[in-house]
């Protein structure tokens, strides 16, 4: 046995262990669980039989009896638990909690999560105040009825154009068009100029072009 699967052997053993010990910490689970399945650890270990797993779900149910669908919501809670603020006063996320957040997108999850924190830190203050109100707890029931709240606010408003706003970009855009026109008479030669100015045909078309220049010269001054 080489040492890259010693080594494997060790990890694997250290992972299976804080799932054993914290199997109630879907949190310390649910890592340990992603790392096991991305790493292909559980090939390291052996069933019942003495052959070596070789998929992921035989591995959960065989060394945790863990279905496989418990064990993908570990996971799943366990990622979007990163995303979560810090629990309230003595409040804690758990699986169940969380579960319903797993389905969002991480934008609307950290929203709703920091709602659902903010509703059970406020109903504390306001308990101290008055100690007939109840205070709420994290719970599943909390989440979701925030969940079906954020789904029916309105979106916010626009915020209205100002003059300054609207004079501001029409000045991006004319510069936008300047800078195209100073980019392309860069283009041309300088004799193209200096026969332009000399032609006879031309000389009129050389005129109305020095007149332009020094016409948005005055203007932008």
């Amino acid at each position: 046995m080489d040492e890259l699967d010693t080594n494997r052997k060790q990890r694997l053993r250290t992972l299976k262990n804080q799932i054993r010990e914290g199997y109630e910490t879907f949190y310390t689970t649910g890592m340990a669980l992603i790392e096991i399945r991305e790493t292909t650890l559980f090939l390291e270990d052996e069933d019942n039989n003495g052959d070596n797993y070789t998929t992921f779900e035989a591995f959960v149910k065989g060394e945790f009896d863990m279905s496989a669908r418990h064990a993908y919501r570990l996971i799943d809670a366990a990622k979007t638990r990163r995303l979560l603020p810090p629990p309230p006063r003595t409040n804690e996320w758990n699986e169940g909690t969380i579960r319903s957040l797993t389905k969002l997108n991480h934008k609307v999850a950290e929203r709703v999560s920091r709602i659902a924190v903010q509703k059970v830190e406020k109903s504390y203050q306001e308990a101290e105040k008055d100690p007939t109100i109840k205070r709420l707890r994290l719970t599943a029931a909390l989440i979701n009825q925030t969940i079906r709240e954020d789904e029916h606010r309105e979106p916010p408003k626009p915020k209205p154009k100002t003059d300054q706003m609207m004079i501001e970009q029409e000045a991006e855009r004319i510069a936008a068009r300047i800078e195209g026109i100073v980019e392309l008479i860069g283009k041309f030669p300088e004799d193209f100029w200096q026969s332009l100015k000399k032609d006879k045909a031309t000389a009129e078309k050389w005129k109305r072009l020095r007149v332009a220049i020094a016409r948005l010269d005055e203007v932008t001054k």
